[in-house]
């Protein structure tokens, strides 16, 4: 988890301005980013959030796989605590460096 403070999300307001980070990508690292329509999954509208934990907890269980395998999984883990009943944005974007 990278530890930057919160911003407003993109696309709200045109005339935000943005406080750049950097960090660097080692050979092997990912970085996952995500709306939050995939930390707020839950079963039925009503039952507990996945949160971070839970995402985190499904990027560990699919042992670091290429971006690729890690979307799949992240969005398997949403589709099984909704199951399969989205009812929020969803949009998970995974990259790494090799």
């Amino acid at each position: 988890v990278i530890d930057v403070p919160a911003d407003l999300p993109l696309g709200v307001d045109g005339q935000a301005t943005f406080v750049p980070h950097q960090t660097r990508l080692e050979p092997g690292d990912r970085i996952v980013l995500y709306t939050d329509g995939v930390t707020e999954a839950r079963e039925g509208g009503t039952g507990p959030l996945l949160g971070l934990a839970g995402l985190i907890e499904l990027l560990t269980a699919a042992g670091g796989g290429t971006p690729q395998e890690l979307a799949d999984a992240v969005w398997a883990g949403v589709q099984d605590v909704t199951s399969g009943d989205t009812s929020d944005d969803c949009a998970v974007v995974v990259l790494g460096r090799e």
